[in-house]
């Protein structure tokens, strides 16, 4: 009997944290676009910080699409970041940066990446990507994207 309620024990705490694990804290952008909250505790480094951010924000974007069949799918097979610069601190908070990255789709998929800026080449990459992207700390370690545009 006790045997079995610690199992019972386990499996809960097990599904707990399992479900907890996949979920990501969100907010939208000042034109609607929703955008993860990140911890980073590594302060003092901006392009740290924004890596971190910015490659939540693919994930978030492109492994949660809704296609055509309003579905979520993945569509981001892989993604490099070539680089990141700080422009400007914008005030206390806020900071801009530049970042160029590549992307790798999915079969059928290129095209997405493709939109505002990039091009494809082969085996669905989408080379060439372009963002300015304002970095925002709205708590102690957290960190998310308050603004983004293509330039």
């Amino acid at each position: 009997m006790k045997n079995r309620s610690l199992l019972i024990v386990a499996i809960v705490i097990f599904f707990l944290v399992g479900c907890s694990a996949n979920e990501i804290n969100t907010t939208k952008t000042e034109s609607g676009i929703d955008v993860p909250i990140v911890e980073v505790k590594n302060e003092d480094d901006k392009i740290e910080i924004a890596r971190v951010v910015f490659e939540e924000y693919l994930k978030l974007t492109y492994e949660n699409y809704l296609n055509d069949r309003n579905e979520k799918i993945n569509i981001l097979k892989d993604y490099k970041i070539n680089d990141i610069t700080v422009l400007e601190k914008l005030n206390y908070e806020v900071y801009r940066i530049e970042v160029s990255y590549d992307l790798q789709s999915t079969d059928g998929y290129a095209t997405v990446f493709e939109t505002g800026n990039g091009e494809i080449k082969e085996d669905n990459w989408v080379k060439g990507k372009y963002q300015i992207v304002d970095i925002k700390k709205i708590g102690e370690y957290k960190y998310t994207i308050s603004d983004m545009y293509t330039g």
